[in-house]
């Protein structure tokens, strides 16, 4: 399952706000829309690869796979935190924060303590129904101590405690010491809202949530995989091959949804669910991305990584994604039979009205170059003797060939 969103990103800087359909945009009038990939796009996204991660040592016994330097993502998130503009890039975020308490919304059970693993700034808060939920206390874990105070002004606005605990997300059990709510079996439910991408160890760090739920304990999670930022990594892989003769990882590797599904089975959860959002946010160029990228502490943390980019391989990568990513005029049929183009230059050039069933009219902006962001969503259930199994094999009492026989006999 699997959907697309659009946002537009201009330079100025302004604050995201909620529309009249509930997702989260710029305050500067984006257009936010629900499209299918084009054949051209899909093309375009073979050309990025995954980059491996540094091997070990010659003669030494392989060590458990280090693909990210949590130090430097912990410098840059706490870096973040504390800049002007922290929570003016948080649009992602929130809209991902948003879907999470949506999931968080089908869950009918009551849930009194809620563990949100990699919680940054708490933004899932917002879109909690305490109340409905019997909701009595947040817990907020997050390894960046300036991340996770960020918005400690916010707390007395919710009808919940919220109680933050300063951990590594890697190894959540080991606080068990600093709040009793992290012990094994304690929690009703674990969310991670964007944060398990930078994650090493992912499939341990999944056995402990599910070792900290009670018994039909739920965890919903989220995170930043398949073809995120590919428009990127084709860039900077063309362009740096083009300059210096060579490939260096710019990008961080990307789990596949098939992977989680995979690791939420090994990890002993039951009844997992794994579906996929496409996010596409436009930016006037790869540079204000990039920037973006800076301000959200999403900036590059592969281990091994190479820290400086030449000035003109940064130029060079600026042109390729231009060149390979900007989209040319497309035409759009609205509900009313008419025919617009956009992209193509005229009064009606980068954006066109879309009606949606009740009649509202929004702009679609295309302006700029696209940004890709591929969110993982996981649910996934604690074992428990309360929940439905499936029948052991050969007890049905009715034959499937005889059903289809009745069936064909009707016809």
């Amino acid at each position: 399952m699997s959907s697309t969103s659009q946002l537009f990103r201009w330079a100025s800087r302004s604050r995201p706000v909620l529309n009249s359909t509930g997702l989260i945009v710029p305050a500067a009038r984006p257009s936010t829309s629900r499209l299918p990939c084009s054949s051209a796009q899909c093309l375009r996204r073979t050309y990025a690869s995954a980059t491996s991660p540094p091997p070990s040592p010659p003669g030494t016994a392989p060590a458990p796979p280090q693909l990210f330097d949590r130090n430097a993502k912990l410098l840059q998130r706490s870096r973040a935190a504390l800049g002007s503009d922290s929570r003016e890039v948080d649009y992602v975020r929130e809209m991902v924060a948003e879907s999470v308490g949506e999931r968080v919304k089908d869950v009918k059970k009551k849930v009194e303590v809620l563990v949100d693993l990699g919680s940054g700034a708490g933004l899932v808060r917002k879109f909690l129904e305490g109340e409905r939920m019997g909701l009595k206390k947040v817990l907020l874990c997050d390894s960046s101590e300036a991340m996770l105070y960020r918005d400690t002004n916010l707390d007395e606005t919710f009808s919940f405690e919220t109680e933050r605990i300063l951990l590594d997300e890697e190894n959540p059990l080991l606080s068990s010491n600093v709040s009793p709510h992290l012990a094994e079996g304690t929690v009703d439910m674990v969310i991670s809202a964007g944060s398990l991408h930078w994650t090493n160890d992912l499939l341990g760090t999944l056995i402990q949530i599910r070792r900290m739920l009670k018994p039909d304990g739920v965890f919903i999670g989220a995170m930043a995989g398949g073809d995120t930022l590919f428009e990127l990594r084709t860039s900077l892989q063309l362009a740096e091959m083009e300059r210096e003769g060579g490939v260096s990882p710019r990008v961080s590797p990307m789990a596949d949804s098939r992977d989680m599904a995979s690791l939420l089975t090994r990890a002993g959860f039951t009844l997992p669910t794994v579906d996929v959002d496409e996010l596409t946010v436009r930016y006037p160029s790869s540079m204000e991305l990039m920037t973006d990228l800076r301000l959200m502490g999403e900036s590059n943390a592969v281990a091994g990584r190479r820290t400086l980019l030449q000035r003109d391989t940064l130029l060079a990568s600026v042109a390729i994604y231009e060149a390979l990513h900007k989209e040319g005029p497309r035409k759009f049929k609205t509900p009313d039979g008419q025919v617009h183009e956009i992209g193509g230059g005229g009064e009606e050039a980068g954006q066109v009205e879309l009606v949606g069933e009740d009649g509202y009219k929004e702009p679609e902006i295309t302006e700029g170059v696209p940004a890709t962001f591929n969110i993982i969503y996981m649910i996934g259930w604690a074992p428990s003797e309360t929940q439905r199994k499936p029948l052991s094999r050969g007890s049905a009492k009715t034959s499937l060939k005889d059903v289809l026989d009745g069936s064909t006999s009707q016809s």
